[in-house]
């Protein structure tokens, strides 16, 4: 698909949030972080909307079709798009009076704004691969969804090896494979450090605090600091997980696997890590603070990066239409 996207990540938490739903008043913004994996809060919430909307077209055959559109079942993980975010919402549109039935939804479904109460409340979000793979395929950067882990976007995105190696649109990659980010801009300041704009889907532990961001967010103005940092060999963490999972099935005790051999494995004081890319230190500042700090990798796209289209770009067709 090339190097030139179609619009910029913070467009994209622009259109993220202001989702246009038929027949319902308003628009809807997805303000939560939701994720599958048990490790990262699951998706309890969800399920019990995918289960309710199962039930439901089972009364309303006319749109059961809804329910096998490409991307459906994405939006229930964490990982939905925002035609398949407006397709689930339609539905719920459509069978707000049947779903009133379950328990867990019927309080949200009674309020006047009840698209937005979902999201609000987690029964609508994304997760950090969510927000990176969907902003890739969305803005015609790969030709659909791409998925994966954090670190396996090292892959079209290679680690840096020095700071002057920075592009505009790089990725985040957190050392340890939990997270990914994407940067918007960044300023190269005197001393090696950058100040970078981030964009993302994270969150907070604790209590809902309305100066701090939420799902997809831009995060303006945080400190990304050379010089090293945590190294986790993540082949051989992969590997030693895989051994457990072969044993072991019980989510829980994978959960407490995954953290105890992250522990162990993770090297401190390390320059170069994965695919030999420098470690970098990013901060929790910014404005909204940055949610997810730590050692990190930066990842620019095989070809120079990524260019956002612009007039030079346009096709015959699309000189004509304008």
């Amino acid at each position: 698909m090339g190097n030139i996207a179609q619009f910029t990540p913070v467009d994209y938490i622009k259109r993220l949030h202001s989702l246009s739903v038929p027949g319902y008043d308003g628009t809807v913004a997805i303000t939560r972080y939701m994720s599958a994996n048990p490790a990262y809060g699951g998706n309890a919430r969800p399920a019990d909307l995918l289960n309710a909307i199962a039930a439901a077209v089972k009364k309303r055959t006319d749109l059961a079709a809804k329910t096998k559109v490409d991307g459906y079942a994405r939006v229930f993980t964490g990982q939905g798009d925002p035609d398949g975010f407006i397709n689930v919402m339609s539905l719920v549109v459509e069978l707000r009076e049947e779903l009133m039935k379950t328990k867990a939804l019927a309080e949200p479904l009674k309020k006047g704004n009840y698209l937005q109460e979902l999201c609000d409340r987690g029964v609508f979000g994304m997760d950090c691969i969510g927000f990176v793979g969907t902003y890739m395929s969305e803005s015609c950067l790969e030709p659909s969804y791409p998925g994966g882990r954090p670190l396996d976007y090292t892959a079209k995105f290679p680690p840096i090896k020095d700071v002057d190696e920075i592009e505009q649109y790089s990725v985040v990659m957190k050392a340890d494979g939990q997270h990914i980010q994407m940067i918007n801009d960044y300023e190269l300041l005197a001393n090696g450090t950058l100040k970078v704009d981030l964009c993302q889907s994270a969150s907070w532990a604790g209590p809902f605090d309305s100066k701090k961001g939420y799902g997809p967010q831009f995060n303006g103005g945080v400190l990304l600091r050379p010089g090293g940092g945590s190294y986790l060999p993540v082949e051989a963490f992969r590997a030693a997980m895989a051994k457990f999972k072969q044993q072991n099935s019980d989510p829980k005790a994978i959960v407490a696997k995954e953290k105890e051999l992250r522990k162990e494995m993770t090297e401190t004081n390390r320059k170069f890590g994965f695919c030999g890319g420098a470690i970098f230190q990013l901060g929790g500042d910014g404005s909204p603070p940055n949610p997810v700090s730590g050692s990190v990798y930066i990842g620019v796209m095989k070809g120079g990066g990524i260019r956002i289209k612009t007039p030079r770009d346009w096709s015959a067709v699309e000189y004509q239409q304008r």
